[in-house]
């Protein structure tokens, strides 16, 4: 009997040591300060969701930084400046911490949502001035961004809103204006 109460005992603690263990793994959240020309990092804890300022931030960005798209390798973070019309590459630490790796990607005029496929080969950039959309493959390694044959392309209205299907294979703009002049409506 007291072995069968020491088993209970020890498959009771093995449980609750596994439950109790939750996430231990930090998420990092990133935003942008348009006003500023700037992104903040936070450390995410993994138990309460509380978040903590990272040590530097905010980072300097470009002016009117506006989108932030992060690499699925968690490795690179795209920032799309609609006051340049370009895009920043910054390389993620494993700390979260942001370093900007220059020069700036040109895109088209003001350059206001960004999306990457989730295998992280294209990043799409939808420019509100312009009225295309920019898209870029990803090298993998360094994340340097190549303008793909044809970008930008012409969407024909003014852009409001982008999503990738979760293929990757579609995108989608949504927009308002006259598809016949591409201007708002």
């Amino acid at each position: 009997m007291l072995r069968k109460a020491a088993a209970l005992f020890c498959a009771l603690v093995s449980i609750a040591t596994w439950m109790a263990c939750g996430k231990t793994t930090s998420h990092h959240v990133y935003a942008a300060i348009s006003a500023a020309n700037q992104v903040v990092a936070y450390r995410e804890d993994p138990n309460s969701g509380a978040l903590t300022a990272l040590a530097g931030s905010p980072f300097t960005a470009g002016q009117g930084a506006h989108s932030l798209s992060v690499h699925p390798s968690k490795k690179f973070l795209y920032v799309a400046n609609s006051g340049e019309s370009d895009v920043s590459l910054f390389t993620i630490a494993s700390d979260g911490s942001l370093t900007e790796v220059t020069p700036r990607t040109t895109a088209g005029t003001t350059p206001i949502i960004s999306a990457i496929d989730p295998a992280g080969s294209f990043l799409y950039v939808v420019n509100s001035g312009s009225n295309d959309v920019s898209a870029f493959s990803i090298d993998s390694s360094s994340g340097a961004l190549t303008p793909v044959a044809g970008s930008p392309f012409p969407i024909g209205i003014f852009p409001i809103s982008m999503t990738l299907s979760p293929s990757g294979n579609f995108l989608y703009v949504g927009g308002q204006g006259d598809p016949g002049d591409g201007r708002p409506g």
